[in-house]
């Protein structure tokens, strides 16, 4: 009701009710819904910092996200992927109420590569974290690369790399000026 007792209009004006919003931010000091949003779209593809704390929003926003941009045809190039931003996820098998129950959990990661964190459920970063979804991806992702014209660029440009470094770190050097990131896994002694 306004002051002459009659019922204010709710026609969804929606500048004048943002104008009103902002001034009332302004004159009480309160933090503006814009920055938030802002806020909430500046985490996408920030390593996780699981000393930073709300580990489930720092996981979602990489996650939710990873598929729109990039392609991985297995389980195995996800995980190197997910490496880059402090995450691991794992397949969770098990049975319940007799039936068979295939799941994902994702882990934070410290700097060393050590779970620091609780697992979470894939349900709890949408449809297109869970296994389906994903599945799904690795299938397309297959068929991406094969007819990618950048799979030869990128394989002359690794060979090239291979047969001029000396050393790994070397290697990965040459690469990242190219602007290829490399990640790297020791599996009893063998470097990958």
């Amino acid at each position: 009701m306004g002051i002459d007792g009659k019922k204010i209009p709710d026609d969804y004006d929606h500048p004048r009710s943002m104008a009103i919003c902002r001034d009332l931010e302004q004159k009480y000091n309160l933090h503006k819904a814009t920055e938030h949003e802002q806020k909430q779209g500046n985490k996408i593809f920030k390593p996780v910092d699981y000393q930073r704390g709300d580990i489930k929003s720092q996981i979602a926003s990489v996650v939710r996200h990873l598929p729109k941009y990039y392609s991985f045809p297995t389980m195995g190039s996800y995980n190197a992927l997910l490496s880059l931003f402090n995450i691991t996820a794992e397949e969770v098998k098990g049975e319940r109420n007799g039936q068979t129950v295939n799941g994902l959990v994702y882990v934070a990661l410290d700097e060393k590569g050590n779970k620091a964190s609780n697992p979470f459920k894939a349900s709890l970063f949408g449809k297109d974290a869970g296994v389906a979804q994903l599945q799904k991806h690795f299938e397309q992702s297959k068929e991406k690369m094969k007819s990618n014209p950048a799979r030869s660029v990128l394989k002359n440009t690794v060979e090239l790399a291979i047969h001029t470094t000396s050393s790994e770190m070397d290697f990965k050097k040459q690469l990242v000026e190219q602007g290829i990131n490399t990640v790297g896994t020791t599996t009893d002694g063998f470097t990958v």
